[in-house]
């Protein structure tokens, strides 16, 4: 479950109004935004025992740091070879956070996205078709990828394929491969996915 909890108007209090939406694979999570008369404002996110939190140090700097209590809840072991791993995640969740604040709070820059999506692209020499937003099959793609964001390991390619079968009422088995592929290349041409290396899951 996913709860926003922004401030009160009166000082010193917390917020309390909420909205709730249930993740296809269960799992609680939640967000919410703290701000008293007391200690400047803070962001909260919370996915099972793990927590990202974002403030402003001393009052000069944005800190966002991020804390896993029990790496199971990223399906890995506690084992102390799983640092490097469990580090990146942690840095991943930040990058994220940092990108949609960045795109959500520039509106130039999001104009400037749109208008790039809209358009075909090419890439060292590999080129894409544009992406659409008046295309049903884009909107499509876009309400696959949001189904996607909380998987700590990525997508493979029959993950995309299964979602969209069901999302446009056909069968899974008849969307081939190569309709497939071509989707995946103008989402990661286009910067909205990009392989895991050494294996053919995206994110």
């Amino acid at each position: 479950m996913i709860k926003f909890l922004p401030p009160r108007r009166s000082p010193g209090a917390a917020a309390c109004s909420r909205v709730s939406i249930r993740q296809p694979h269960q799992a609680a999570a939640s967000c919410h935004a703290k701000s008293t008369a007391a200690r400047a404002s803070s962001l909260h996110v919370d996915y099972k025992t793990s927590r990202i939190k974002q403030y402003h140090r001393e009052g000069r700097a944005l800190r966002t740091e991020t804390t896993i209590s029990n790496p199971r809840d990223f399906a890995c072991g506690k084992p102390l070879c799983n640092l490097p791993r469990l580090r990146q995640l942690g840095f991943q969740a930040n990058r994220r956070l940092l990108e949609v604040q960045r795109l959500s709070h520039d509106c130039r820059l999001g104009e400037e996205a749109l208008q790039q999506v809209n358009r075909p692209c090419e890439v060292n020499g590999q080129r894409a078709a544009a992406l659409r937003f008046t295309d049903p099959r884009v909107l499509v793609l876009w309400t696959s990828l949001v189904l996607f964001r909380l998987l700590p390991c990525g997508f493979a390619h029959r993950d995309l394929r299964e979602h969209i079968a069901a999302l446009t009422g056909q069968r899974s088995e008849s969307i081939t491969p190569g309709r497939m592929t071509y989707d995946l290349r103008r989402l990661r041409l286009h910067g909205f996915i990009q392989r895991i290396p050494g294996t053919h899951r995206y994110q």
